[in-house]
């Protein structure tokens, strides 16, 4: 059967033929099948389920630094487009 018991949420937990080994998070206090770890910036456990949309977020999020860090090094290096847009002097005119 491979069905564990977890003594901590008094359930039985699925074994491997049954969706995955099942794993009790110190944090939640709730036993997970597929458990890869638990994120402290989302405050949940990171599973088979939602590893895809985890990985997409992680992806997106070094797709926005690396555009933010291509305009600012694009900004940084036409100064004259600073100087054209209103920004002579170092004030901003509203």
């Amino acid at each position: 059967d491979g069905r564990t018991y977890c003594v901590r949420c008094l359930v039985w937990r699925p074994g491997a033929a049954e969706g995955g080994p099942g794993h009790h998070c110190n944090t939640c206090q709730r036993c997970v099948t597929g458990f890869d770890h638990h994120c402290g910036v989302f405050g949940r456990c990171i599973t088979d389920y939602n590893l895809p949309c985890f990985y997409t977020l992680i992806g997106m999020l070094m797709a926005g630094v690396l555009t933010a860090g291509c305009a600012s090094v694009a900004v940084a290096a036409r100064p004259e487009a600073a100087v054209a847009g209103g920004l002579a002097g170092g004030a901003l005119h509203v």
